[in-house]
């Protein structure tokens, strides 16, 4: 969180995580699987590794139950 304008900065903040929770579901209902990595987590190349390859993991098996189809 920025040191200056610490009001704007939380209340930005906080629209930003409703607008992607909102869109996150709706591309949830379109049958979409969503993987979400905001800036600062960039930082930890590691996490961030573990987090995609365990998505794309997860994404494999949905698949392979499907049939290979989407």
């Amino acid at each position: 969180m920025p040191a200056d304008n610490g009001a704007y900065w939380k209340a930005k903040i906080q629209r930003n995580v409703e607008r992607d929770r909102a869109v996150t579901r709706a591309l949830r209902q379109s049958n979409w699987r969503v993987m979400r990595i905001w800036e600062h987590e960039l930082r930890d190349e590691k996490l961030v590794e573990k987090r995609l390859s365990r998505f794309l993991r997860a994404d494999r098996v949905i698949q392979s139950r499907r049939g290979g189809k989407q």
